[in-house]
C-alpha cells in the first residue's frame, strides 16, 4: 500500500492503478488473513491443552477434597462411637455397698443375685469356698474347745 501511494506521489495514476490491478495487495492481505487463522488455531490448541490441564488439576483437587470431607466424617464418627460407648460404660457401673455388699438398682438396694438376675437374668446356686470352709471348721473346733472347757456338750459338727 505504501508503495501504490509513493508511485502515485511521485510518478502518475497508472503505475499506481497497474499495482493496484494485479491482485498484489489482495495475494499479500490473503497471506496475512491465513497467518493469523494458523495463529489462531495454534492459540486455541494451546488454550484447550491449558483448560484440559486445568481441568484435571480441578478433578484432583476436587477428589483429595471429597477424601478428606470423608476421612472427616470418618474421624468424627469414630468419635461419637468412642463417646458413646464410654457414657454406655459409665451407665453401666453398679453401685455396691460396702457394709452389706447389695446393690443399688433401679432406685432400691437389692442383693447381688437380684440385680444380676434382673439386669441379665443369670440363674444361681450357691456353695462354700476352701477358704470360707477351714474358717467355718476352724471357728466349730474353737467352739468344741470352749465348751469342752467350761464342762459343757458341744453341738454336733456336720461334715462339710
Amino acid at each position: 500500500m505504501s508503495r501504490t501511494i509513493d508511485l502515485r506521489r511521485d510518478h502518475s495514476v497508472a503505475p499506481a492503478l497497474h499495482i493496484m490491478d494485479s491482485g498484489e495487495g489482495l495475494r499479500t492481505m490473503n497471506t496475512i488473513r491465513d497467518s493469523v487463522h494458523e495463529l489462531e488455531k495454534h492459540e486455541l490448541a494451546e488454550l484447550a491443552l491449558h483448560s484440559a490441564s486445568v481441568s484435571r488439576r480441578a478433578a484432583f483437587f476436587q477428589s483429595v477434597s471429597m477424601i478428606m470431607l470423608v476421612s472427616a466424617c470418618a474421624v468424627g464418627g469414630l468419635g461419637a462411637w468412642l463417646l458413646l460407648r464410654r457414657v454406655n460404660e459409665l451407665e453401666t457401673m453398679i453401685t455396691v455397698c460396702a457394709w452389706t455388699r447389695r446393690v443399688k438398682f433401679n432406685g432400691a438396694w437389692v442383693s447381688f443375685e437380684e440385680y444380676l438376675h434382673s439386669r441379665f437374668n443369670l440363674q444361681f446356686t450357691h456353695g462354700i469356698s476352701e477358704e470360707a470352709s477351714r474358717k467355718l471348721k476352724m471357728e466349730a473346733i474353737e467352739l468344741v474347745e470352749t465348751n469342752a472347757r467350761k464342762n459343757r456338750p458341744a453341738p454336733p459338727v456336720k461334715p462339710v
